[in-house]
C-alpha cells in the first residue's frame, strides 16, 4: 500500500519545488530550487529489469556540468547528463554520489 502523506509530499514539493544546494567541480556553490524525482522505469530490450532513476529538473539559466553534486538535506547525487530542455526547465540524470 502506497502511503498517502509520501504521495502529497511528493506532490508538493514537485509544485513548488525545493531547496537545493549545487557544489561545482571548480569549488563554487550555488543555492537553488528544483524538483527532485524518484522514478522506477523498465530498462532492456524486453523491458524485464526495473531500474530506479533520480532526476532533478531546475531553471535552465542554472548549468550544470558531468560530476557536479547536489544536495538535499543528507542525500547527494552526482549530475550523470542533461536528459531535456523543454525551454523553461532543464532536466538532468542523477547518481548517487560517494561519500
Amino acid at each position: 500500500m502506497t502511503d498517502v502523506f509520501s504521495v502529497m509530499t511528493e506532490s508538493v514539493l514537485a509544485s513548488l519545488g525545493q531547496s537545493l544546494t549545487v557544489h561545482r567541480k571548480d569549488g563554487t556553490s550555488e543555492s537553488v530550487t528544483g524538483i527532485l524525482s524518484r522514478n522506477v522505469t523498465p530498462v532492456g530490450s524486453l523491458e524485464a529489469v526495473m531500474q530506479s532513476m533520480t532526476t532533478v529538473a531546475l531553471d535552465r539559466q542554472i548549468r550544470l556540468e558531468r560530476s557536479d553534486q547536489v544536495i538535499s538535506g543528507s542525500e547527494s547525487w552526482r549530475v550523470d547528463r542533461r536528459l531535456k530542455d523543454d525551454g523553461y526547465l532543464t532536466t538532468w540524470n542523477l547518481h548517487a554520489a560517494d561519500h
